[in-house]
């Protein structure tokens, strides 16, 4: 019973931490509204989430058909930690910002402080998935042990 709950949560958390970056993470509310922008508008260094997810989510299906082990578990360690590093740092140390453009096609960057940028769940989820695909493959491999 383990061994199907782990599969399926590797195989889960995989593909969830691989989307989240295609949501919304980051709202600015303007007097115009609200201008929102994905994980992946607005770092490149989410593609990782995208690319480890996506490994998370192959070693779940490798898991289900019973090969690995060993080097899946630790494969999939690996990649959920770069993951929960990356989604934790991007959601905390948040990389935009409100850039306004003057007539004239003069643009400029409004200081930091004086805009408040909302960090969706999405960014938090992204790393809660991760780390359950990591949690899973501990499990897996606790699994095997015994």
């Amino acid at each position: 019973m383990i061994r199907r709950i782990s599969v399926a949560a590797l195989v889960v958390s995989g593909l969830a931490t691989a989307g989240l970056p295609f949501l919304v993470w980051y709202a600015v509310d303007t007097p115009r509204g609200t201008v929102t922008a994905t994980g992946l508008q607005a770092t490149s260094e989410l593609w990782s989430l995208v690319v480890f997810g996506g490994l998370i989510a192959l070693a779940g299906l490798a898991a289900a058909a019973g090969s690995g082990g060993r080097t899946l578990a630790l494969m999939v360690l690996g990649a959920a930690a770069i993951c929960v590093g990356w989604a934790l740092e991007n959601a905390v140390n948040v990389p935009v910002g409100l850039i306004l453009e003057e007539s004239g096609g003069i643009s400029f960057r409004v200081a930091d402080d004086l805009v408040d940028v909302h960090v969706q769940p999405a960014a938090y989820l992204a790393a809660a998935a991760a780390a359950i695909g990591g949690m899973a493959a501990m499990l897996r491999r606790l699994e095997e042990i015994s």
